[in-house]
């Protein structure tokens, strides 16, 4: 004869193994604990440090390749603008009436001569300076595309974009017919 104590314990013990119990007397709780979480801030501040100087690098490329796409554009356009109108165009860095050889420091504007034979100029684009610590180089003072589109005499050469503390740079070649052409260049800035 079973003894009733025994029973007891076992509906006891299937009891308080059973999901309903547990669910009820014993909620689950929803998270982390903060050993899991000291682990994981641990491990993301450890990538991030491992990571930051390429990201930082990634950004310095973005940024010298978005300026160059730019300065190409507003070239091609000062060049069009010129052949459309049968005008003199001027792309230097201006300031206080005259252009200065100061590329990476000056904002660069586009002016166009007002009449044909008139030395006053009229603003047609400005485009900003490069961003802090990229600097941008060329042999010219200033760039005048005549009419058919063309430089002015000896005007041609090539446009030098760096960013210091890497070891690449850009350069935007501008031949003698007007046209540009933009290359990434893997080796440190010669300047």
């Amino acid at each position: 004869m079973p003894c009733p104590n025994t029973t007891r314990t076992t509906v006891f013990h299937h009891a308080i193994h059973h999901p309903a119990y547990h669910s009820r007397f014993y909620p689950r709780q929803a998270g982390f604990s903060l050993l899991e979480l000291l682990i994981v801030f641990n491990l993301l501040g450890l990538m991030l440090a491992i990571g930051w100087p390429s990201l930082q690098e990634m950004l310095a490329r973005q940024q010298a390749q978005s300026y160059i796409r730019q300065f190409q554009q507003h070239l091609n356009f000062a060049r069009i603008m010129a052949i459309s109108s049968g005008r003199m165009v001027t792309f230097c860095p201006w300031h206080e009436g005259e252009c200065l050889n100061q590329w990476w420091q000056i904002p660069i504007q586009i002016q166009i001569n007002q009449q044909q034979k008139n030395t006053e100029l009229q603003l047609l684009r400005l485009l900003d300076r490069p961003k802090d610590a990229h600097w941008l180089y060329y042999n010219r003072e200033q760039i005048q595309f005549r009419q058919d589109g063309s430089l002015q005499a000896l005007q041609n050469g090539t446009f030098i974009y760096c960013a210091k503390q890497y070891s690449w740079h850009y350069t935007l070649t501008l031949s003698q017919a007007g046209r540009s052409q933009s290359e990434f260049v893997p080796t440190p800035c010669p300047h």
